[in-house]
């Protein structure tokens, strides 16, 4: 019980030890003062004072220095960041009670410590969590896209391989990437390899005026972002067209600012046409919209070449021998086809019926191989005046017809003069000859919707419009009206 009084309190411990020290002096003064001690005696007594003090100072130094020492060391790791070590607790008194109180602290940080990196482990593995959340959501926005462009890609496939008609693969594929990628005007163009140059085939999104101007542009090799296209055979993307000045937009209506796409439409490295696309944005194409849409021009470029090649065999059924026109038989074809699209697309169309003046006299005179001439030149004549979507034929004898797609009644005269005009300019052999002194053309003009609902009703209208111009004097056109008299 004494010891443990003791041990508690260091200063208890310093003052037994500074106790013992001055009982020895005071014992070894006691000795000396009363007589003259022998010098062993005062060796003996001197040793006893060092012994002493060397016993006091271990004493200090084992009881407080070292335990002093060991706890700073302790402390110093500590400091260091080793908050796992403890420091020994030897004894009750103060030092011990601060090794004590240093290694609940320790405890304490430690907690503490492994708490902040619970907390940081788990604020990681949420920000983990949200990344992954981000890139799912992004994946599964990615993988739609894919899908949606994997289903248009379907769908243009299965469209222009439903059919081996050239007019119907190009108007498949309008509307099939017009509709389904949503863009505001576009157009189809096919390359000319005779005349070298790219004709603009099918439009997207114009109004009827606007698309009759731009069907009828032609784009040389060498000319605008066309040009570049053919040469590279590559797609042409401009972001910017304001920064670009090879961008014509329909030779005259430039936009300021937009962007333009020009997809090649290649098979086997030959050019076929091209896709041109234009947005009123500066740089509205994606390369993923672009990827597709390559990928749409090279199907379009093989539907468009079968459909050729299919085309080219059956010239020989479905074309007039002598002016290579359309026979009667296509012609039929054509018509029937026509007002089928019309009547979905609820869009007009025109046929215009036509005979050349008093060509049995001009055969009669001239013999047949003139006439065959004439009806060349004819031909050759109503094939430069129309559009590359009209469908010009012999109907037989001296009598072609022309199927004129999206045309009204009230632009048909126009289209009707245009080719009157045309034959009436031109100088023919032996011409002179004719009871009006030229070769002339009668015509008759009926429309769908307004003059007839079938396609056999139309003919027979245009052709009663044309006698009635013959009636009328020849050398002129009609527009069929309701009670004109049937021709007999």
């Amino acid at each position: 019980m004494v010891v443990g009084f003791i041990r508690r309190r260091i200063w208890r411990k310093m003052a037994i030890a500074l106790s013992l020290i001055a009982l020895v002096l005071a014992f070894s003064g006691i000795i000396l003062s009363g007589r003259n001690p022998d010098p062993r005696e005062a060796w003996v007594i001197a040793g006893a004072i060092i012994g002493a003090l060397l016993g006091a100072s271990a004493a200090l130094k084992f009881l407080v220095l070292d335990p002093l020492a060991e706890l700073t060391q302790v402390m110093e790791r500590a400091q260091g960041g080793e908050f796992l070590i403890r420091a020994k607790v030897r004894s009750a008194d103060e030092i011990g009670q601060l090794a004590n109180s240093f290694n609940i602290m320790l405890a304490r940080v430690t907690d503490l410590a492994a708490t902040h990196i619970d907390s940081e482990v788990e604020k990681e593995w949420m920000q983990r969590k949200l990344e992954l959340q981000e890139q799912l959501a992004a994946g599964r926005e990615e993988l739609a896209d894919r899908v949606r462009e994997l289903s248009l890609l379907i769908d243009v496939t299965q469209a222009i391989s439903s059919s081996l008609d050239l007019q119907a693969v190009l108007s498949q594929v309008t509307e099939k990437i017009g509709i389904a990628l949503g863009f505001d005007e576009f157009t189809l163009l096919l390359y000319d390899y005779e005349n070298r140059e790219y004709a603009v085939t099918e439009t997207f999104g114009m109004k009827d005026e606007m698309r009759e101007q731009v069907e009828s542009l032609r784009f040389s090799e060498e000319e605008g972002l066309i040009g570049v296209m053919h040469e590279s055979r590559r797609t042409v993307y401009v972001p910017n067209t304001r920064d670009e000045p090879r961008y014509l937009h329909y030779k005259g209506r430039r936009s300021d600012d937009g962007s333009v796409l020009v997809v090649p439409m290649i098979h086997r490295g030959e050019p076929v046409g091209g896709l041109a696309f234009n947005r009123p944005v500066v740089g509205a194409f994606t390369s993923n919209e672009i990827r597709l849409l390559e990928t749409v021009a090279t199907q379009a470029a093989l539907a468009i070449i079968n459909a050729r090649l299919y085309q080219q065999t059956l010239e020989l059924s479905i074309t007039d021998p002598l002016t290579g026109l359309f026979n009667r038989r296509e012609l039929e074809r054509q018509l029937d086809m026509e007002i089928t699209r019309s009547a979905r697309f609820h869009q007009p169309f025109t046929v215009v019926m036509i005979d050349i003046d008093h060509f049995k006299k001009y055969n009669d005179t001239h013999g047949h191989p003139m006439g065959d001439r004439v009806l060349i030149e004819v031909a050759r004549t109503l094939k430069e005046h129309v559009r590359s979507v009209d469908t010009l034929a012999r109907y037989g004898g001296e009598e072609f017809t022309v199927v004129l797609p999206r045309i009204d009644r009230d632009r048909a005269p126009e289209v009707a003069e245009k080719l009157r005009a045309a034959v009436e300019e031109r100088i023919f052999p032996n011409e002179g000859t004719q009871p009006l002194g030229k070769i002339t053309l009668s015509i008759g003009v009926a429309s769908y919707p307004h003059d007839a609902a079938s396609w056999r009703d139309l003919l027979d209208h245009a052709d009663i419009a044309l006698y009635n111009a013959k009636d009328a004097g020849r050398n002129k056109w009609m527009r069929y009206e309701p009670g004109m008299r049937a021709a007999s």
